[in-house]
């Protein structure tokens, strides 16, 4: 009967020992980054801003322009229809109108081509900063002083 007692004391003093060990997760302080971090990403988001309004802009200038030539399209189908083929001042007048609606359509087209490409590249460097700038954990103290700074700015150039 003492073999018994001995060997469950020893099954218990391992299996306490065991979770004691288990229990004690190493603390670690999360990684915070910095007000220089901090500050990149107030300027990288203002930038992004201040493209988005740019090219917000030029696509209602594109649309607008598309709508005109959409119209002008719609015109000279009807003046082609009103023109006497066998009067070559009306066929002329019609084909110089025409090349001139084309002229239009390519360089409007050319246009598009540039705000999308330049809304390609606006979309990679919001990614870029949708994968950096909304995760950056800062402490309050650093958070708050680059925010001051930010504010004093502000209020000196809204002063001048």
């Amino acid at each position: 009967m003492n073999s018994l007692i001995i060997t469950v004391v020893f099954v218990s003093t391992l299996v306490i020992g065991g979770t004691a060990f288990a229990a004690e997760p190493e603390a670690k302080e999360p990684a915070f980054g910095t007000r220089e971090e901090y500050r990149a990403c107030l300027k990288f988001e203002e930038r992004l801003k201040e493209q988005q309004k740019s090219l917000s802009d030029r696509v209602a200038a594109s649309n607008n322009t598309l709508a005109l030539l959409q119209a002008e399209a719609m015109a000279l189908a009807e003046a082609y229809k009103n023109t006497n083929p066998s009067d070559p001042a009306q066929v002329q007048d019609f084909n110089s109108q025409a090349e001139e609606h084309n002229r239009k359509l390519v360089t409007s087209n050319e246009q598009a081509e540039r705000v999308r490409a330049e809304y390609a590249a606006y979309h990679e460097r919001a990614i870029e900063y949708n994968k950096k700038c909304p995760t950056l954990a800062l402490r309050l103290v650093d958070r708050d002083v680059v925010q001051n700074e930010a504010n004093r700015v502000l209020v000196k150039t809204s002063g001048d």
